[in-house]
């Protein structure tokens, strides 16, 4: 995957291992990258680091933030989905109730699956993908100009 001079929105890029995604992006020559964190404070404070950092609130959780996050990122062409929820010592089959099983199946599957629905409008409708369509290439992994590292890039 070609990172120079791309575009990238990193989800949960304001700690952790998102903002180990950052980090590599910008060595390897991003042109640009949405630092998305739940908190616009948080994701200030990460993107304050570096010109090519654009914060985003954005909670991966939240339909109207998604919406409104592939609104704002018209020219994203590499989606980090990197968001996630862990509660420590509580998995999905020794929770005492539901709701942190609702919790981590709405950040860690439904909230990349949203963030793959929007952006792929975008991407459907960006020139790149207007010319493959004219050759006859949708069909093929390489027809999507918009890049998803996530592991449910593969469903």
């Amino acid at each position: 995957m070609k990172v120079e001079n791309c575009v990238a929105l990193v989800t949960g890029g304001n700690r952790g291992i998102g903002e180990g995604f950052v980090q590599e992006l910008l060595a390897h020559g991003a042109s640009k990258i949405y630092v998305a964190a739940r908190r616009m404070t948080d994701a200030e404070a990460a993107a304050a680091a570096d010109d090519r950092l654009v914060p985003i609130e954005l909670d991966v959780t939240s339909p109207e933030q998604v919406a409104a996050a592939a609104a704002q990122c018209t020219d994203l062409t590499l989606l980090v989905n990197n968001a996630g929820a862990f509660n420590l010592g509580n998995t999905l089959l020794t929770a005492e109730d539901e709701a942190d099983i609702r919790q981590t199946m709405e950040v860690n599957y439904l909230g990349p699956v949203r963030m793959i629905r929007a952006l792929s409008r975008i991407s459907a409708s960006c020139p790149a993908s207007a010319e493959r369509r004219k050759k006859g290439r949708m069909n093929r992994p390489e027809a999507n100009p918009l890049k998803v590292a996530s592991v449910l890039s593969s469903l």
